[in-house]
């Protein structure tokens, strides 16, 4: 009893620190598995995507970032569903507080063997010019993703997310993380809102149907 109790004990104390480390690693980083998407990111991490840890929680990272070069995206893709150890690095982009902003993100495949689905670390490396103090938020007509030009011209067709997130092969949470995204940056209480401010603001083609962003 004695002995396990230490082990129990020394565990705890290790998980603790390893939470400490992890929360005060000024390297924006996720873990996660292919299976469950995001297990848990730092708070560096957040702050890149200019959002709480918990709302990150069990998104996919393709849903999150786009990769600039789509092939080598599904090759990762393919690497990260395996059963190998693996280390690759890709340019991406995302949305944080309403700018476009990039960088490198490294993914890393690591080995082992306790669990079914291997465990996935991302390191995230900004752009040196965007890094530092956070910029301001973009204005109305900042360029939007291509991730968000294709969401933004399906809503405004009255796709449902569940629609959404067959067409784009997306999660329903992850539809609605980009709609969450476009509703604050446009400051829309709600989807009809959005879209008509899209087609005040000329992000959507007011001569095509169905609908298509600019």
């Amino acid at each position: 009893m004695s002995r396990r109790f230490n082990s129990e004990t020394g565990e705890a104390v290790w998980r603790n620190r390893f939470a400490s480390l992890f929360d005060r690693c000024p390297l924006p980083t996720a873990i996660g598995t292919s299976a469950s998407g995001v297990l848990d990111v730092n708070p560096a991490f957040a702050s890149a995507l200019d959002l709480n840890r918990w709302a990150l929680r069990g998104k996919r990272l393709h849903e999150l970032f786009e990769a600039e070069d789509e092939a080598a995206a599904t090759q990762i893709a393919d690497v990260l569903h395996g059963d190998r150890r693996a280390r690759y690095s890709l340019r991406v982009r995302w949305t944080g507080c309403g700018n476009v902003r990039s960088g490198e993100m490294t993914l890393e495949v690591v080995n082992d063997s306790v669990h079914d689905t291997q465990p996935i670390l991302a390191f995230l490396n900004e752009d040196a010019a965007q890094t530092g103090q956070a910029p301001p938020c973009a204005g109305p007509k900042a360029a939007l993703t291509e991730q968000q030009k294709k969401i933004l011209a399906l809503v405004a067709a009255g796709a449902t997310t569940a629609l959404i997130s067959r067409k784009l092969n997306l999660t329903a949470d992850g539809v609605n993380y980009h709609v969450a995204q476009l509703l604050r940056r446009y400051e829309a209480p709600n989807r009809p809102t959005l879209i008509a401010k899209a087609y005040v603001l000329g992000l959507l083609d007011v001569h095509a149907w169905p609908p298509a962003a600019q």
